[in-house]
């Protein structure tokens, strides 16, 4: 009967592998869509999509997906209460999976299963796009791999171990502004990006009033509202959260004793002001601009890929 997907944004491929050898034509629109076996093949294993739907991380998301909504449909209650079509699983994942589970146990499990929402499965594909935890090096053997971009498995470490921290950070949805208070030109826009990635909600980049910060700071001006996110920025950003707010960041953002972000459109709850301690240790790819191309232009062709 196919598994529904919802297709995250439309995409054409005009050079997907046919049996013979050539190529063909495939396209999905974005929302949900019906697919049998042989569209949901197309789905994730194409390669040369538009739209950000290229190579092999576009490939691992769309993977998720797929792998979700079979999730979906094998624990539809249609399929529980049907002992032939249960029977027919079980015989089609028997030369691919090796178990010492009975029918009744899978059938109890499948029951637990059809409980979690999937608002609660966190999902995350690891890549080399810009503000992201990996960068591609070929080895001295001609390898091509990624590898942490920061040069140890810190980072990513705490964000396996902390997956499921990543839907609780985006339903705190606590506005976040950065500033760069370092001479490294761009800290503040891939510190957006890596930060965007895994939830948090930035609202805006700048430059500090000075680049002389040695340690990264963070401004709370929630009164402790926001917990889990400050603890997380905490951790992942290696800063020092302040007790006190200065008086300029008040007048910047027109706050006062009376005042809290909540009660002003788009104001930020958290500041933070990057230090050099977060420049040496944050890698940040290196600039490649042409000279006929202005910097706005750059930054928008990031945000795009």
């Amino acid at each position: 009967g196919g598994i529904n997907i919802d297709v995250v944004r439309s995409f054409v491929d005009e050079s997907f592998p046919t049996d013979d050898f050539l190529t063909q034509t495939v396209s999905f629109e974005q929302g949900m869509q019906l697919m049998d076996g042989n569209t949901a093949l197309m789905f994730v294993r194409s390669r040369h999509g538009t739209n950000g739907e290229s190579g092999d991380f576009a490939r691992s998301r769309r993977q998720q997906l797929l792998i979700q909504a079979v999730k979906d449909k094998v624990l539809s209650f249609s399929t529980l209460t049907s002992p032939k079509k249960i029977s027919s699983i079980f015989e089609l994942l028997d030369d691919h999976v090796d178990t010492n589970i009975s029918v009744w146990q899978a059938l109890k499990l499948a029951e637990i299963a059809k409980s979690i929402d999937n608002e609660n499965i966190s999902r995350f594909v690891l890549d080399d796009s810009p503000g992201s935890l990996l960068e591609p090096m070929i080895t001295e053997e001609g390898a091509y791999v990624l590898q942490p971009r920061n040069g140890d498995y810190n980072k990513l470490s705490s964000l396996i171990k902390n997956i499921f921290e990543l839907n609780k950070i985006k339903d705190e949805n606590a506005k976040i502004a950065i500033q760069n208070g370092t001479e490294i030109t761009g800290l503040a826009l891939y510190t957006y990006l890596y930060l965007e990635k895994i939830n948090y909600n930035v609202i805006s980049y700048d430059n500090a009033p000075s680049d002389d910060y040695q340690k990264t700071i963070i401004y709370d001006l929630t009164d402790g509202e926001k917990e889990l996110t400050l603890e997380k920025l905490e951790n992942d950003l290696d800063a020092y959260i302040a007790k006190d707010v200065p008086e300029y960041i008040l007048q910047e953002y027109n706050l006062n004793a009376t005042t809290t972000p909540s009660s002003l459109n788009n104001q930020p709850d958290i500041i933070i002001i990057l230090g050099q301690d977060h420049a040496n240790e944050f890698k940040i790819p290196e600039p490649k601009i042409e000279t006929s191309t202005s910097t706005d232009e750059v930054i928008e062709e990031i945000l795009e890929d």
